[in-house]
C-alpha cells in the first residue's frame, strides 16, 4: 500500500520566510516514508521531512528517527540542545491538601475549598529552556511547583510566605483560627455581629454572634474597674465565691464562667441564690472539670431572674486551692451593662462550704472574673 508522503510545495516560500521556516507541506499520494508528530501528540517542535534535510532552525538529533526535524527552541525532548528532556519537579515529599490547620470557621455557602492546592504543572520548552506551564489560578514557586497561592500554608499570597502553625491561608491572607479574611482585615466571625459565621452576615438587633450563629444569648464581664489586679494570684482558701447582682430587667441566665487554674481533678458549678434564703439555691449549674491552665471554664446553667431583684451568683468549687486571677480591694457597689440593661454589683461573698459559713465583702476583697451568658 502506497503511504502518503509530505512534501515541500516551492511556492509556499513565496508567501514569506516564516512559511518556510516552519517546514510547511503538502501531502501528496506518492510512496514514501510516514509522516510523523511528537511521541505525545501535540506540539514538541517536532517536524518530518521525506527527503531527511531539515530547513534552519530546525535540526535533525541524533537518535531520532530519519526524517524527523527538531526546534530546539520549543521541544520538550531536545530543549536547547539534543537530547535534554524537560521533566515535572519530584514532588513525592508533598502531601495531598493545603496544609492548613482547621480554620475553626463555619464553611462558607460556597462551601470550604477543595483543591487541588498544588500540582507539578506540565513541562513545556520555552526559548530553549526548559519550564513549568501551571494550572489556571496557580503560581509557579522557585521548588518548581504550582501552588493555590490564595489556600496554601506555606505559599500564602505570594510563594515563600508562609503562615503561622495557628493560622491557616484565607483567600491569600494568613489569618488566626476562628477568623476569616474579611476584604481588609481577619474577622472573628464566631462573634462578630456584622460577620457573624461568614463575612458580611449580620445579626439582627437585640441578637448577638455564638459560634458563628445569631443568637438571643450574650456575654457580658463581670469584674470590679477598681483595685489590685493579682493574676495568677494565690490560692483561695474559699470554696465558694459569689457576686450580689441586682437587675435592671427579667432575662435568664444560661451559663456562669469563671476565669480560673483548675486542675484536671477539680471542678466547679455555677449558683444562683435568694439572698434571704441561703437553705436551698434557685438554680445550680452543670460541673465542669479543669484542662489545667487558667482560662473561662464554662458552667451551663438556665435561671431567669427577675427585674430590679437582688441574687447571689457565683460559683462553688470542689477544692478550695485553686489559683485564679482578682481584684484585691475593689469598690463596690460597680456596674455593667449588658444589652438588656444594668447589672448593679454590690457586695462579694465567700464562703467555705456551700451556705454555711458566706461573709460580708469587708471580710472578703478577693473579686472573681466572671462572664456571663444572658439572653
Amino acid at each position: 500500500m502506497n503511504k502518503r508522503t509530505w512534501v515541500v510545495i516551492a511556492s509556499v516560500c513565496l508567501l514569506g520566510a516564516a512559511a518556510c521556516a516552519v517546514g510547511s507541506t503538502l501531502p501528496t499520494e506518492e510512496a514514501g516514508t510516514d509522516a510523523s508528530t511528537s511521541s505525545d501528540g501535540g506540539p514538541s517542535g517536532d517536524a518530518t521531512k521525506s527527503d531527511g534535510a531539515c530547513t534552519a532552525p530546525l535540526i535533525h538529533c541524533a537518535g531520532t528517527e530519519a526524517g524527523v526535524c527538531t526546534d530546539l527552541k520549543t521541544s520538550v525532548d531536545h530543549c536547547g540542545t539534543c537530547g535534554t528532556a524537560c521533566t515535572v519537579p519530584d514532588a513525592s515529599a508533598l502531601e495531598a491538601g493545603s496544609g492548613n490547620p482547621d480554620s475553626g470557621v463555619p464553611p462558607t455557602d460556597a462551601g470550604p475549598p477543595l483543591g487541588p492546592f498544588w500540582s507539578v504543572g506540565s513541562p513545556g520548552c520555552d526559548g530553549g529552556a526548559c519550564a513549568v506551564s501551571c494550572p489556571q489560578a496557580m503560581s509557579l514557586c522557585s521548588d518548581g511547583i504550582c501552588y493555590d497561592t490564595q489556600n496554601y500554608h506555606d505559599h500564602c499570597g505570594t510563594c515563600g510566605t508562609g503562615c503561622q502553625a495557628t493560622e491557616y491561608c484565607a483567600l491569600g491572607h494568613c489569618c488566626g483560627v476562628g477568623t476569616e479574611w474579611c476584604g481588609s482585615s481577619c474577622i472573628n466571625v464566631l462573634s462578630d455581629t456584622n460577620n457573624c459565621g461568614q463575612c458580611g452576615h449580620k445579626c439582627g438587633t437585640n441578637l448577638s454572634c455564638a459560634n458563628g450563629a445569631c443568637t438571643s444569648q450574650f456575654t457580658v464581664d463581670v469584674f470590679p474597674g477598681t483595685g489590685t489586679l493579682v493574676d495568677p494570684g494565690n490560692n483561695s482558701y474559699w470554696s465558694a465565691r459569689y457576686y450580689t447582682m441586682t437587675f435592671a430587667s427579667s432575662q435568664t441566665i444560661a451559663g456562669i464562667a469563671w476565669k480560673v487554674n483548675l486542675g484536671t481533678t477539680d471542678y466547679f458549678y455555677g449558683e444562683i441564690w435568694d439572698p434571704s434564703n441561703t437553705t436551698t439555691s434557685l438554680a445550680k449549674g452543670t460541673s465542669v472539670y479543669g484542662s489545667g491552665t487558667e482560662q473561662f471554664y464554662n458552667s451551663p446553667i438556665n435561671y431567669t431572674v427577675t427585674a430590679n431583684k437582688a441574687y447571689l451568683v457565683g460559683v462553688y468549687m470542689s477544692n478550695a486551692n485553686v489559683v485564679f486571677p482578682r481584684k484585691d480591694t475593689p469598690t463596690y457597689p460597680f456596674t455593667v451593662t449588658d444589652q438588656l440593661g444594668n447589672i448593679t454589683i454590690s457586695a462579694c461573698w465567700s464562703s467555705s462550704t456551700t451556705n454555711t459559713d458566706i461573709f460580708p465583702t469587708s471580710t472578703n476583697y478577693w473579686a472573681p472574673y466572671f462572664k456571663l451568658t444572658l439572653q
